[in-house]
C-alpha cells in the first residue's frame, strides 16, 4: 500500500494540473472547430519545441525564455520536417500527421510529468515579483481576446495576399508536402517563395479538420497573439527584469498598431518569421555566455527554420545577433573569443547544411536571372522609402517618443540592454535606405581625423580623410529588392517595445529606491496601471481591420458555395441523361 505521504509526493500540485489538462484535451477536441484548432496549435507550435528544449544543458533558463524556445523550435522542426519529406518524396498525409501529433503529445506529457517531480522540502520558494507576473499573464490573455475580437464579422482573411496564402496552404495539404508545384491550379512547376507558414497552416488544417478560411484566420491570430509573451521574453533577456517583460508585452499586444494590423494585409509569413527572433537572441546570448555545443545546435536549427520561413526576417535577426556578439566580445579574453568563434561557425554551417536543398533551388532559379538582368535587383526609391504613415500609425508617435526617451535614459546609465535595441533599429533603417550610410561615414571620419591629429597617428588621419570622402556626393548606394522600407517599418514594433519595457523597468527601480510606502506599492501600482492601460488600448484597437482590405463577406461566401453546388450539378447532368 502507498502511504498518503507518498501519494502526496507523487501527485503534487503541478502533476494534478497536468492530469487535469490531459483529461481536458479530448473535451477540447470535441468542443468545436476553434477549440480543435487551438489544441492542434499546441501540438504543433509548443510540444516539439518543448521536447527539444529539455535537451539543452542545465541550468535551465527562466520559464518565459523557455516558452519562446518552445515556439521557435517547434516551428523550425515542422518546416524542416516538410523539407525532408520533399527531398525523400514522402507524403505527409493526415494519418501521418495525426500519428506525429499523438507522438509529440505523449512525449510532452511524459516529459512534463518528469519535470514536475516533487522537490524536497515540499514547500516551493515564494514566487518573486508575483504581482508583475500575474499582470503579465492578464495582459497576454487580453491580447489573445483582442486578436479574436478583431476578426469578428470576417468571413475570410482580408486582402489579396490571403488569396495567395490560401492557395499555397491548400496545395500543401492536398499534396502532403511543400507548395512548390502549383499545377493544376497555376502553370508553375517551381515556386521560389518562402513556404514555412503555409506548411504549418496546412498541418493545422489537416489535424483539426477546420476549413481553409478559418484555419488562416484563427491560426494567424493565434500566432499574432504569441508575439506579446515572446517579445516579453526578449525584453527579459536584455533587461533582466520582469517589469521589462510586462511593459514589452503590453506594448506589443495591446498598444502598438503592429503586429495587430498585419491582419489587414494577411501578412502571415513575416508575422511567423518574427516569432523566431526572440528565441534566436536568447539561444545566441546563452551560447556565447555558456559556451556549450548544444546551444549552437539549437541556433543552427532556428537559423535554418527561419531561412525557410522568411529570408528577410533572417537578415533582420542576423544584425541583432551581430550586435549581441560585439557587446559580449568587448570584455572577453582570447580563449573565450576562440570558443565563441567556433560555435558561431558551427551554427552557421549547420544552418547552411539544413537549408541547402531550398537554397540550391533558389540559386538555380535566381542566379541566371541576376546574371542576365542585374538591374531587376536594384529597387526604386519608392520601394525603399520609409513610410511615415506606417511609422506613425495608431499611437505610433507617442510610443516611439517614449521608446526613444526610455532608450536614451538607459544609455545614459550605461545599460547594454538599452543600447542594443537602438543600434538594431539603426541598422534596420540602413537596410531600408543604404544611402543613409553616406551621411554617417563622413561624421565618423571627422571624429577619426580629429583623433589622429591629436595623437599624431598617421593611420588614423588617413582613415579619417578616406571616410570624409565617402559622402553623398561620391557614394550613392542603391536600395535592393530584398529589403523594402515598409518591411522594416512594420518590424520596428519589436525593438521599440523592448525599449519601452526597459523604460518601465527603470521607472520601477526609481520608485523602489525612494523607500517608504511608494516602494511598497510600486509593483502593485505598475501591475494595475499596465492592465488598465492595456484595457484602454484594446478598446481602441477592436476595429483595426481596414475596411478597404475586406474583399469577401459572408454573403459572398454563401454565393461561392451556391455556385459550387450548381457547377457540380451541371457536371453530373450529362451522365444522368446517358443513364
Amino acid at each position: 500500500m502507498i502511504s498518503s505521504a507518498s501519494q502526496a509526493q507523487i501527485l503534487n500540485h503541478g502533476r494534478r494540473v497536468l492530469l487535469a489538462a490531459a483529461v481536458c484535451v479530448p473535451l477540447l477536441w470535441m468542443g468545436g472547430p476553434l477549440l480543435r484548432l487551438i489544441t492542434a496549435t499546441a501540438l504543433i507550435v509548443l510540444a516539439p519545441g518543448y521536447l527539444l528544449e529539455r535537451l539543452l544543458p542545465a541550468p535551465r533558463l527562466p520559464l518565459l525564455m523557455r516558452s519562446a524556445l518552445w515556439v521557435a523550435l517547434s516551428l523550425s522542426v515542422v518546416v524542416l520536417l516538410y523539407e525532408a519529406a520533399w527531398l525523400t518524396e514522402f507524403r505527409l498525409s493526415t494519418p501521418i500527421l495525426m500519428a506525429f501529433g499523438v507522438f509529440v503529445a505523449s512525449g510532452a506529457f511524459v516529459a512534463a510529468w518528469i519535470d514536475l517531480q516533487p522537490r524536497y522540502p515540499s514547500e516551493s520558494p515564494p514566487l518573486q515579483n508575483g504581482t508583475i507576473w500575474l499582470a503579465f499573464g492578464v495582459v497576454c490573455l487580453m491580447s489573445v481576446s483582442l486578436r479574436f475580437t478583431q476578426i469578428e464579422g470576417l468571413a475570410l482573411p482580408p486582402w489579396v495576399d490571403s488569396v495567395h496564402h490560401a492557395l499555397l496552404v491548400r496545395i500543401s495539404a492536398e499534396q502532403g508536402g511543400l507548395p512548390i508545384d502549383l499545377r493544376p491550379y497555376m502553370p508553375i512547376g517551381e515556386l521560389t517563395y518562402h513556404w514555412g507558414f503555409h506548411v504549418v497552416a496546412a498541418a493545422l488544417m489537416q489535424l483539426s479538420g477546420v476549413d481553409l478560411g478559418n484555419t488562416l484566420l484563427w491560426s494567424g491570430q493565434l500566432l499574432n497573439a504569441l508575439h506579446a509573451p515572446l517579445a516579453g521574453a526578449l525584453a527579459l533577456l536584455l533587461h533582466r527584469k520582469p517589469v521589462a517583460a510586462l511593459g514589452t508585452a503590453l506594448s506589443v499586444g495591446l498598444l502598438s498598431y503592429f503586429p495587430a494590423y498585419y491582419l489587414s494585409w494577411g501578412r502571415y509569413t513575416q508575422l511567423t518569421g518574427l516569432l523566431l527572433v526572440p528565441a534566436l537572441a536568447i539561444v545566441w546570448q546563452t551560447g556565447l555566455e555558456r559556451s556549450h555545443w548544444r546551444w549552437w545546435v539549437a541556433a543552427a536549427l532556428l537559423l535554418a527554420g527561419l531561412l525557410l520561413i522568411h529570408v528577410r526576417v533572417l537578415l533582420f535577426v542576423l544584425t541583432l545577433l551581430a550586435v549581441q556578439t560585439v557587446f559580449w566580445a568587448l570584455r572577453r579574453n582570447p580563449t573565450e573569443l576562440k570558443r565563441a568563434a567556433i560555435g558561431i561557425c558551427g551554427a552557421g554551417m549547420g544552418a547552411a547544411i539544413l537549408g541547402a536543398p531550398w537554397v540550391l533551388l533558389l540559386a538555380r532559379r535566381i542566379v541566371p536571372t541576376a546574371v542576365a538582368q542585374p538591374e531587376n535587383f536594384v529597387a526604386s526609391n519608392d520601394y525603399a522609402a520609409i513610410s511615415t504613415a506606417l511609422l506613425w500609425a495608431g499611437d505610433g508617435r507617442w510610443l516611439s517618443a517614449l521608446a526613444l526617451l526610455a532608450a536614451g535614459w538607459g544609455i545614459w546609465r550605461r545599460q547594454v540592454g538599452a543600447s542594443m535595441p537602438v543600434i538594431w533599429v539603426g541598422i534596420l533603417l540602413f537596410f531600408a535606405q543604404p544611402a543613409l550610410i553616406s551621411y554617417v561615414l563622413p561624421a565618423l571620419g571627422a571624429v577619426v581625423l580629429i583623433r589622429g591629429v591629436e595623437t599624431r597617428h598617421w593611420p588614423f588621419m588617413i582613415a579619417g580623410i578616406a571616410l570624409l570622402l565617402l559622402n553623398p556626393l561620391t557614394l550613392d548606394l542603391p536600395p535592393t529588392w530584398l529589403i523594402s522600407g515598409d518591411s522594416v517599418v512594420i518590424s520596428l514594433f519589436l525593438p521599440l517595445s523592448v525599449a519601452l519595457g526597459g523604460g518601465l523597468a527603470d521607472l520601477s527601480t526609481v520608485l523602489r529606491r525612494r523607500g517608504g510606502r511608494i516602494a511598497m506599492l510600486s509593483l502593485p501600482l505598475i501591475a494595475v496601471g499596465a492592465i488598465a492601460l492595456g484595457a484602454w488600448g484594446a478598446q481602441r484597437q477592436q476595429r483595426i481591420v481596414n475596411p478597404g482590405t475586406i474583399i469577401a463577406t459572408a454573403a459572398d461566401l454563401k454565393a461561392i458555395e451556391w455556385g459550387t453546388r450548381q457547377y457540380a450539378a451541371r457536371r453530373t447532368l450529362p451522365d444522368q441523361r446517358r443513364t
